[in-house]
């Protein structure tokens, strides 16, 4: 049976040494939160060769913290602990035959839950069962003309899965619906992973999506429990939680006081490369909504605004924004809000440790490690 002990050997490590410094919000709030800037994630130069690594995936089971990624030129499932940060990981080799990379693409998404593997490539997406190395369900991503579902991965927008439910929740188009307009449309499929059934989350696009089409509009989910999603849309000064179970929907408000209006491209610049690029670098957006289980808390994370040209006359780029976090508490209240350090973090998630983002280096697979930084509430 798979569990997660990790083997005598492997292809990563973890080593973390703690440094916590007590920081106080520089506003009226008492917000007090801890910075640990040192955690590192190492991984083998010779297993990954050279290669990126394909679908990070940060979770957690319990009160333990696991992340694991999938190196694709063996193709292997390596699971690696934050809490035991001495373990080697383990590796899991995954078949071949029933992922064909070279025809479906590589794994580009991944998320585990009992033993299985949820996951996403260009061609189709599935469950497999690392116990028995076999497929329990899979279907393409591409849909057809009789059922028009087209199912697709964006970074921002993970895959769920709950193998007890027999559920999967993915990222979708379904041309089903009826609208005329971006803000009629569900963009998220629950499927069956027993009947294959797949049927939309009724959770659509704020209408100033369409309204206000051109700017950098996105939407991103994450998951605060078995039956809650959490949607943040990046132009709103709110975000969602939506209960399964009983369908409804909050609407919590969560403005940053940096908060800036994006303004919309006109119809000539909304044909021109250059103003969509120059558009995302600048503008104001919210782009995650995370629920940390440990500390009973929201995280809402944004990038600020920014000048088109540095002082030294080079052009910003996406990851040179300040990034910034709203903390909302159970009761749905802001409590405060602060700046991540200067790292280009890009990517987050929440573990035992706090909120956890990626500090990445020019170039990782020379680096041999995925550095990580946690910030740790206190409420």
């Amino acid at each position: 049976m798979f569990r997660l002990n990790l083997l005598k050997k492997g292809a990563l490590f973890i080593v973390s040494t703690f440094f916590f410094i007590s920081c106080t919000m520089n506003d009226s709030s008492s917000l007090i939160y801890e910075y640990n800037p040192s955690i590192e994630v190492s991984y083998s130069k010779e297993a990954v060769k050279g290669l990126s690594l394909f679908g990070l995936h940060e979770y957690s089971v319990g009160d333990s913290s696991y992340a694991a990624y999938i190196n694709q030129r063996d193709l292997s499932l390596n699971i690696m602990s934050f809490d035991r940060p001495n373990d080697p990981p383990q590796k899991i080799m995954l078949n071949d035959s029933l992922f064909s990379v070279s025809k479906n693409g590589s794994i580009s998404s991944i998320a585990l839950d009992n033993n299985k593997m949820a996951f996403a490539q260009y061609k189709q997406f599935g469950i497999y069962n690392l116990n028995t190395h076999q497929m329990e369900f899979l279907k393409p991503m591409e849909g057809t003309d009789s059922l028009p579902i087209y199912y697709n991965y964006r970074v921002k927008a993970p895959m769920n899965f709950n193998d007890e439910k027999g559920e999967l929740l993915i990222p979708c188009s379904d041309f089903r619906q009826k609208g005329d307009f971006m803000m009629d449309l569900s963009f998220q499929c629950q499927v069956n992973t027993q009947t294959g059934y797949s049927s939309t989350i009724p959770v659509k696009y704020p209408e100033t999506f369409e309204q206000e089409l051109g700017t950098s509009a996105f939407e991103s989910f994450s998951y605060k429990g078995t039956d809650t999603i959490l949607y943040n849309f990046s132009m709103e000064d709110y975000f969602l939680i939506y209960d399964k179970t009983k369908s409804t929907t909050i609407k919590v408000n969560a403005r940053s006081k940096y908060h800036k209006n994006i303004e919309p491209l006109d119809s000539t610049d909304l044909q021109d490369p250059d103003k969509w690029s120059e558009h995302f670098v600048t503008s104001f957006v919210y782009s995650h909504i995370l629920y940390d289980k440990w500390r009973k808390c929201y995280y809402r994370i944004y990038a600020k605004n920014q000048s088109l040209r540095r002082d030294d006359g080079y052009f910003n780029t996406e990851r040179d924004k300040t990034k910034g976090v709203i903390v909302i508490n159970s009761d749905l209240e802001i409590i405060g809000e602060f700046e991540l350090p200067k790292s280009n973090n890009f990517n987050y998630s929440v573990i035992n440790k706090g909120l956890l983002f990626t500090v990445p280096k020019k170039d990782t697979i020379l680096d041999n490690k995925i550095n990580y930084g946690a910030i740790s509430i206190k409420l």
